[in-house]
């Protein structure tokens, strides 16, 4: 059966997709729309295969990429596109549902690991709606009973939904931090992805706030907070990476500190014996010793 896309007419009047240069508008739709797309809104594509489909530079598309990032509209990862609200914008039946899951669970873990949270909420929220897994019951336990277990379903997702409304509210970023740092999953899941230490992860938090403070932005929500500081982390730590030698390692620091101190001492020390042996000479001459050389 032949794969179609479909978009929405009301993207033209959107106010984010407006100031949009024309290739930064054909990238966006190329990512909606292309042959890798598939129900889960996450694929693997290279920027060199969107510059040929796409009949512009690597540079450009790079440069179309970091923008549509900026709009919180995709995240790029480890060759792979992440459209950030295509579950939530994309009514599915429960087959489609079957298939976006079954994409995700094929996702490498690198990617599952850089996942947004509110993207695993919702892949969450269809594995509840299909039935997938199916918890376990222990063999001995009592079968709960169907007015229990659609009492207990109600408080669930009641539940969720306060969670999901109350992390869409914007909130004084003293706020939004707190409960992002208390997420031990989130947390767990940047450590993992960037190779960091939950002790790092903390100076880079502690960074990113002071930056949102110095730029006035006081308010932010839990979903925003943690998507915004993924992204600008994964930023921080690439430009570390094409820039080592301003994050050299202390013990090699250490090392050319006490090569350097040796030099300067045996420089010191040759223009000592050189003064001496100047000195002695002049003595030597003095007390007639050493003859004068007849100057040619």
């Amino acid at each position: 059966m032949e794969i179609r896309r479909y978009i929405s007419t009301r993207i033209w009047g959107e106010s984010w997709f407006e100031p949009l240069t024309a290739t930064e508008k054909l990238i966006w739709i190329y990512l909606l729309t292309n042959p890798a797309t598939n129900m889960l809104g996450i694929y693997g594509l290279t920027v060199r295969r969107i510059g040929y489909d796409c009949n512009t530079s690597a540079q450009i598309v790079r440069r179309c990429i970091k923008k549509l990032e900026e709009l919180k509209l995709i995240i790029m990862i480890h060759e792979h596109i992440i459209i950030t609200h295509w579950l939530t914008q994309n009514a599915m039946n429960p087959s489609m549902k079957l298939s976006a899951l079954k994409d995700f669970d094929n996702l490498p873990d690198k990617v599952r690991a850089a996942l947004p949270v509110t993207v695993l909420n919702n892949i969450q929220k269809m594995r509840t709606d299909t039935g997938q897994p199916v918890p376990h019951t222990p063999p001995h336990s009592p079968s709960p009973t169907p007015e229990k277990e659609e009492e207990t379903q109600k408080e669930q997702e009641q539940a969720s939904k306060t969670r999901t409304v109350n992390e869409n509210i914007p909130q004084p970023l003293a706020l939004a931090y707190k409960q992002s740092v208390g997420n031990q999953s989130w947390m767990e899941l940047l450590c993992m992805n960037h190779h960091l230490d939950p002790d790092r992860l903390h100076e880079w938090l502690e960074k990113f706030c002071r930056k949102l403070q110095n730029e006035g932005n006081n308010d932010k929500s839990v979903c925003d907070f943690r998507q915004h500081f993924a992204n600008w982390l994964r930023q921080q730590l690439e430009k570390q990476n094409k820039h080592p030698q301003s994050h050299e390692n202390p013990a090699t620091t250490n090392r050319e500190e006490s090569r350097q101190r040796r030099l300067d001492t045996i420089t010191a020390l040759g223009t000592t014996v050189s003064n001496d042996a100047r000195r002695r000479i002049e003595q030597l001459k003095a007390t007639g010793i050493l003859p004068e050389i007849p100057e040619t």
